[in-house]
């Protein structure tokens, strides 16, 4: 028989819960109802152990559909007492493919996530409004965002927890209470509130807690999204690190690294983890410079093209043929989301036909059409420009009689 969270004696480590503990307690909400609550059969464990055993997927997880497409899809709720920011769909957007970017960099330049390629960022307006989702009971009191979160999530999409299909990131404009999950990640998802979205585009924390204050760059709230997001894909917290233990790798993004975003590493052991996942691929990605700091731009890949035509000759650009001289401009969008502005300088040449009187006297020739000609007549010649443009030099070849 199942128990309750209030059931279960954690040793003291598990009670550290308003700093990072809070985020690893990553679901203990398995035991209301969420997962089968046979993984928890022997209560008395260690609090770092019992979550390690949370983040084991199903047996089925990595056979089922293991040929789909899987996608890391990024969420962005919003409450039915609040509207679309777009704001926060734009820094989202650019933290996310920033973070792929960074992760393909961490995994040796070789593999990344998949991301949904449109929209990247999925918006959703949900049912309840902002305050339900921190007070309406729903398990354990810590788990109650959490709880109230996903439910919404996958009834409006269809996910679920350990999607073979699917890594669910979930964003809602919406605060957890002090002592609440706002910013979770396993089973395949992760959870993260409304002080995160402030946070990417530049707003400053709103207090959770009593005495709490906290002033950080947009580069830090990307960096959360990443460490949250290996935690879905299975991560623990490195060695060490909830116990308080001298080995604790605390720049790893898995721990306190996530602060200084960018400038933070997967361990060797939680790359191995990561490149045997079902969910990290190789990727080509067509690089674009993003800044982590200010997520509010469109940034963009720009590409230049020098193109030389011939007069008669067209070029596809700006949405229609050109055969003019000129500098256009075209943006596209790439299944990455970074913006393609290619622009091409077109020059178009001129193809050249000149005409040549030549007399020759008999018994004389003279060279045209490609061989010599002793004949009267006119000849053809075609020659390339540098720019391979037709030339075309006609030859009126006149031959008198020799006067003896």
């Amino acid at each position: 028989m199942g128990a309750k969270l209030s059931e279960i004696k954690f040793t003291l480590s598990c009670f550290w819960l308003t700093g990072v503990l809070l985020k690893t307690i990553i679901l203990l909400s398995i035991l209301t109802a969420k997962t089968s609550p046979a993984i928890a059969q022997d209560l008395n464990i260690d609090c770092h152990e019992y979550l390690n055993s949370l983040q084991k997927p199903p047996s089925d997880y990595y056979e089922v559909n293991n040929k789909a497409v899987k996608y890391v899809r990024i969420l962005y709720l919003v409450p039915a007492d609040s509207s679309v920011k777009p704001e926060y769909a734009l820094s989202l957007k650019n933290a996310v493919v920033h973070l792929q970017q960074w992760y393909k960099e961490q995994l040796y330049g070789k593999k990344t996530f998949n991301l949904l390629p449109d929209p990247i960022i999925e918006i959703y307006q949900t049912q309840h409004n902002a305050e339900w989702y921190s007070t309406n009971s729903n398990g354990s009191y810590w788990m109650w965002f959490w709880n109230n979160v996903t439910d919404d999530a996958f009834k409006l999409t269809g996910g679920r927890f350990w999607d073979p299909n699917n890594i669910w990131v979930i964003y809602i404009d919406a605060f957890n209470a002090c002592g609440q999950c706002g910013g979770c990640g396993g089973l395949g998802t992760a959870v993260i509130s409304a002080n995160d979205l402030r946070g990417l585009t530049g707003q400053p924390w709103m207090p959770i807690c009593p005495g709490e204050g906290r002033e950080y760059t947009p580069c830090r709230y990307a960096g959360g999204l990443g460490h949250e997001l290996g935690h879905a894909f299975g991560l623990p917290h490195p060695p060490g690190c909830e116990e308080g233990l001298p080995g604790c790798d605390r720049n790893s993004i898995m721990w306190f690294g996530y602060i200084t975003y960018p400038n933070t590493y997967f361990s060797e052991n939680e790359k191995a983890t990561l490149i045997n996942s079902p969910f990290i691929n190789k990727i080509k990605l067509r690089e674009c410079y993003y800044d982590c700091a200010d997520l509010l731009h469109n940034y963009f890949y720009k590409e230049e093209i020098d193109l030389d035509i011939c007069e008669g000759e067209s070029y596809f650009a700006e949405r229609q043929w050109q055969t003019k001289t000129g500098t256009y401009y075209d943006t596209l969008q790439t299944i990455y989301g970074c913006d393609s502005i290619i622009i091409t300088h077109l020059t178009v040449h001129d193809t050249y036909e000149s005409t040549a009187n030549a007399e020759i006297c008999g018994g004389e020739s003279y060279f045209a059409d490609e061989e010599w000609q002793a004949e009267a007549g006119t000849y053809y010649d075609s020659l390339m420009t540098v720019y391979g443009c037709d030339s075309v030099i006609i030859t009126n070849l006149s031959v008198h009689e020799k006067i003896e």
